[in-house]
């Protein structure tokens, strides 16, 4: 794991554009922990789709408005998903950057259609 406040980096192609995404540690809890996760530039999500997606996939859907999505995932973890593509995780456990990245990347090949692999993870 990187030292505090320094990003994971994902990169990906999101729409035919490249894309990195930098995922930040806002905290850590008894073994949980927060995340914030920013791309480099604003996605412009349709929430409405996106929440279609999501409820067909392993993701609970508890309300969306064209702003922002609110998400379960698994028994604990909680997501925020904003139209710009923002993404705040959290109660994650394991309490771990790499299992964050792991989890907005699978958030956007769940919502979107165009989304290729992952092209490098970095710390």
């Amino acid at each position: 794991m990187g030292r505090p406040g320094t990003p994971l980096i994902l990169q990906l192609t999101w729409e035919g554009v490249p894309t990195t995404y930098r995922v930040y540690n806002l905290c850590n809890n008894n073994g949980y922990g927060d995340y914030e996760c920013f791309p480099d530039h604003e996605l412009r999500l349709d929430l409405r789709t996106a929440a279609l997606r999501l409820r067909a996939g392993n993701f609970g859907v508890r309300a969306f408005n064209r702003h922002l999505c609110l998400l379960s995932y698994e028994e604990t973890v909680e997501i925020t998903l904003f139209a710009s593509g923002r993404v705040i995780i959290e109660h994650l456990s394991p309490d771990d950057p790499q299992v964050a990245l792991g989890l907005v990347h699978q958030l956007l090949l769940t919502i979107g259609e165009g989304v290729a692999e992952a092209t490098s993870v970095t710390i």
